[in-house]
């Protein structure tokens, strides 16, 4: 029942136009998807991004072009691709970042650039989803590392109302936490509000934590006002 609701309140919120409000938890499970030795190595040098034209598409970004930061952000759309993820991170939202266009900070900082082999950004596609993985990116103290990874879904309310995750790999070393934004910033030409978890907060995540992007549920009234409960009810 509960997740009929769900994913009927997802369908309707997205196909509707409706402002889908959105929030970030961290009671939802997710998998660490290792790509660094199967993705591909984007290379990126300090404070550079690449825009990438994906095979998937993500009904909640609404898009397919993927603009993806060493500054451990990412971008979504030809508008954020115009922009950059500064090295300075700020609160969002805020037009330092991708020029206030739709994006999440995954981690954003000002990281140094990959050393090279597993030290690196990689991204990756599978079947309805892509994969971008910060590996090994100098940060924090001298001679620490982070490891941190974003996983975005495609399709219509892909796992119900899940759209993006946040997995925290190796994030413990001393001062890697210290300076980080983690949130998700709607961008001026949508109406969804925007979200930010934490702003340099080192006990905002540990090593396991998980992110996830989703929709605030719906009230009953409101599913009722929208003809919806009696169908999810029918359905039991």
């Amino acid at each position: 029942m509960r997740t009929t609701l769900a994913a009927i309140a997802a369908a309707f919120a997205l196909a509707s136009g409706a402002a889908a409000q959105v929030t970030i938890v961290n009671n939802i499970a997710g998998s660490f998807i290792d790509i660094s030795g199967t993705g591909t190595s984007l290379n990126l040098g300090d404070d550079a991004q690449v825009t990438i034209p994906s095979a998937i598409t993500s009904n909640f970004f609404g898009t397919n072009i993927v603009t993806v930061s060493n500054n451990m952000a990412v971008g979504f759309g030809p508008a954020a691709a115009s922009g950059s993820a500064g090295p300075v991170n700020t609160p969002i939202p805020d037009s330092s970042l991708f020029g206030g266009q739709q994006s999440v900070a995954v981690m954003w900082d000002n990281p140094g650039p990959g050393t090279g082999g597993t030290s690196n950004v990689f991204y990756q596609e599978f079947s309805d989803s892509y994969v971008i993985q910060w590996n090994m990116l100098p940060k924090g103290d001298p001679g620490n590392t982070a490891t941190i990874q974003l996983q975005v879904f495609g399709g219509a309310a892909r796992r119900d109302t899940i759209f993006a995750q946040w997995l925290f790999q190796d994030v413990e070393q001393s001062g890697v936490r210290d300076f980080a934004t983690i949130g998700y910033q709607s961008g001026i030409d949508t109406q969804r509000n925007s979200v930010q978890w934490s702003f340099n907060d080192p006990e905002a995540i540990q090593n396991g934590t998980v992110l996830t992007l989703t929709l605030v549920p719906t009230p009953p009234a409101m599913l009722a006002l929208a003809g919806l409960l009696p169908l999810a009810r029918r359905r039991r």
